[in-house]
C-alpha cells in the first residue's frame, strides 16, 4: 500500500552535464594534450639554459671588447698612454667588470628563462579551459537546479505520504470511536 505515490526524478540536465564533461575531456585530450606534451619536451630541454647563457656571455664579451677598443682608440687619438702600473690597474678593473657582468648576465638569463618557462607552464595548464569552463558552469547550474527540484519533489511526496497516513489514522480513530459508542 502506498500513501505518497512514487517520486519522479528528472536527471536530464545531470546526464547532459556528465555527457558534455566527458566530450570536453575527450576533445581536450585529443587536441591539447599532445601540444602540452610537446611543449614540455621543449621546456625540459636541458641544453636550453646553457645555450641562452652562452649567447648572453658572448654578447657581454663583445660589449667589453668593444669598450676596451674604444678606450684604446680614444687614448691614442689624444696621445695619452698609460704607465705599466696604470695599464695593469686598468686591466684588473676591466677583468673584474667583465667577470661581474658575466655573472650578473648568467643569473639574469637563468631568472628570465625560469620565469618564461613558468609562464608557459601556467598557460599550458589553462589551455582550452576557458570556453569549457563557461559551458561546464552553465550546465553545472542547471544540474544543481535539477537536483534541488528532485529534492523538493521527494519532500513533497514524503509530506503527502505523512498527510495521508495522518488522515487514515484520523479516519480509523473516528471509526473506532463510533464502534465504541454503539
Amino acid at each position: 500500500m502506498s500513501f505518497g505515490g512514487s517520486v519522479k526524478t528528472d536527471n536530464t540536465a545531470t546526464d547532459a552535464h556528465a555527457r558534455i564533461s566527458r566530450e570536453q575531456f575527450n576533445i581536450w585530450q585529443d587536441k591539447f594534450a599532445p601540444l602540452i606534451d610537446e611543449a614540455f619536451v621543449w621546456l625540459d630541454d636541458p641544453g636550453m639554459m646553457d645555450r641562452n647563457i652562452a649567447q648572453a656571455k658572448e654578447a657581454v664579451n663583445q660589449a667589453h671588447d668593444a669598450g676596451r677598443g674604444a678606450t684604446a682608440r680614444s687614448m691614442e687619438r689624444y696621445g695619452v698612454s698609460a704607465r705599466p702600473q696604470e695599464q695593469a690597474a686598468m686591466d684588473r678593473e676591466a677583468s673584474l667588470d667583465r667577470a661581474l657582468d658575466l655573472t650578473r648576465t648568467s643569473n639574469d638569463v637563468r631568472a628570465v628563462t625560469d620565469a618564461r618557462r613558468d609562464a608557459v607552464e601556467r598557460g599550458l595548464f589553462g589551455i582550452g579551459q576557458g570556453v569549457a569552463g563557461s559551458a561546464q558552469s552553465g550546465w553545472g547550474n542547471v544540474a544543481s537546479m535539477e537536483a534541488t527540484r528532485n529534492a523538493a519533489n521527494q519532500q513533497n511526496a514524503a509530506a503527502t505520504a505523512s498527510s495521508n497516513i495522518s488522515a487514515l489514522g484520523t479516519v480509523a480513530g473516528l471509526g473506532l470511536t463510533a464502534a465504541i459508542a454503539l
